[in-house]
């Protein structure tokens, strides 16, 4: 059993609802393609990250995971915050 299938009080058991950034706010869907990352993580309103495309390369080199149906590439929605989770680790024990 792992974190998406663990019941919680109020019967729910599924992948919790995550929202995109916009106006209004969106579901985000579980198979994101690079620009629904790139608007997932922010890196779409121009403060601070030059080319967001080439985060996100850099990020599948530091194992943001992937999933190819026929020639596309596409994230999954549950991978994302188990990548930040694990670059919050990472990060974490680098002060130590």
């Amino acid at each position: 059993m792992n974190e998406f299938t663990k019941r919680e009080p109020d019967g729910y058991s599924g992948m919790p609802v995550v929202f995109m950034a916009g106006d209004p706010p969106t579901p985000a869907p579980f198979l994101m393609n690079r620009d629904d990352v790139i608007r997932f993580f922010r890196l779409h309103d121009g403060k601070g990250t030059k080319c967001p495309a080439k985060t996100i390369q850099r990020y599948r080199k530091i194992r943001l995971r992937t999933a190819r149906v026929g020639l596309r590439v596409f994230f999954r929605l549950d991978d994302v915050p188990r990548f930040l989770d694990a670059q919050q680790e990472r990060g974490w024990r680098a002060f130590k």
